[in-house]
């Protein structure tokens, strides 16, 4: 696997080659908080700060930019078209937040209107921070209330959200194995260790960094689940033994634990056999060794002499040798 990324399995999975790959792409909440401040230079009829901007729905209409104390101020009146609506954007194009305002000025009353139809007034006489919650909006609009030309109307501090709409999604993973149907799990995008489990195939993997993983499955990665081989003697499975070997084996050897070596000359074919054994009418595998007899004459163990026998022999015969 790429990374330090770790792959963990069941001892009953079923060996052979598996496919890694990406479905989608974890993602994060990629929302943070701007303070717009106005205390950038001002533009005709569009104001741009911390990528946002205010802009005059009717351009023949003004504001006063006060950039000195950080206030934007306006109004109503023979100088503007009623109402003066302002209009704040994102320039990215993104949906946003407005979270709150700080009101400095307020004669005439302040309307807030968001493009999902969210309205926030704040009464006239009303000022310092006020909550506005607007939240997952293309634009906001604002205005005064009562068209009486009062001056000024004056905002500052305007918290916006940025990213509005981005929640973090865990993303997928599919593994297929080497028969069936291929499964599916997910992942967070996250930097701290995580365990993707596919239930159904008895497989895990260890994720170190899940923000990392898309790029590393940027093209389908393969692994290999060797097979293991057991052997149960006539003591029984308390004692059986259990080898790994490879689909290029020619033998597993359990010399030291059994003093026996299985030898195959297809260890693929092999593996598929003992793999239906035991399932439905398919007979476990079983093989017998036979025991052997060993005799030691007079004349001692420079003439031995042993011969096989099986469990169903009634006599082992010397005759020809002693």
């Amino acid at each position: 696997m790429s990374g330090s990324n770790q792959i963990s399995h069941d001892a009953d999975i079923t060996p052979g080659i598996y496919t890694l790959s990406l479905v989608s792409q974890a993602t994060t909440d990629i929302s943070g908080t701007e303070t717009i401040g106005f205390g950038s230079t001002n533009t005709s009829n569009n104001y741009v700060e911390s990528g946002f901007k205010f802009s005059l729905l009717n351009s023949s209409n003004h504001w006063e930019l006060d950039t000195g104390a950080g206030l934007m101020s306006w109004h109503d009146g023979p100088a503007n078209l009623s109402p003066n609506i302002l209009r704040i954007t994102q320039e990215n194009g993104n949906n946003f937040d407005a979270l709150s305002v700080q009101v400095v000025n307020n004669p005439d009353g302040l309307k807030f209107t968001g493009s999902d139809g969210t309205v926030v007034n704040v009464s006239s006489g009303v000022t310092g921070t006020r909550s506005l919650g607007i939240m997952n909006v293309s634009y906001v609009d604002f205005q005064t209330i009562s068209i009486v030309n009062s001056y000024p109307m004056s905002i500052d501090n305007l918290v916006l959200g940025t990213g509005s709409g981005t929640v973090a999604t865990p993303g997928t993973i599919r593994v297929q194995p080497p028969s069936g149907v291929a499964k599916t799990a997910t992942y967070d995008y996250t930097t701290s260790s995580q365990t993707a489990n596919f239930l159904d195939l008895g497989l895990q993997m260890n994720i170190s960094d899940g923000t990392a993983l898309a790029s590393e499955l940027s093209s389908n990665q393969t692994f290999t689940i060797n097979p293991v081989l057991e052997v149960t003697p006539p003591s029984g499975s308390n004692n059986a033994e259990s080898k790994e070997y490879t689909f290029g084996s020619t033998s597993v050897d359990f010399n030291s634990e059994l003093g026996i070596t299985v030898k195959t000359s297809n260890a693929s074919n092999m593996t598929s056999d003992l793999l239906d054994a035991g399932e439905g009418s398919n007979l476990l595998r079983t093989f017998t060794i036979n025991p052997v007899l060993e005799v030691t004459p007079p004349s001692g163990s420079n003439n031995v002499e042993s011969k096989e026998y099986t469990f169903g022999s009634t006599s082992v015969d010397f005759n020809s040798e002693l």
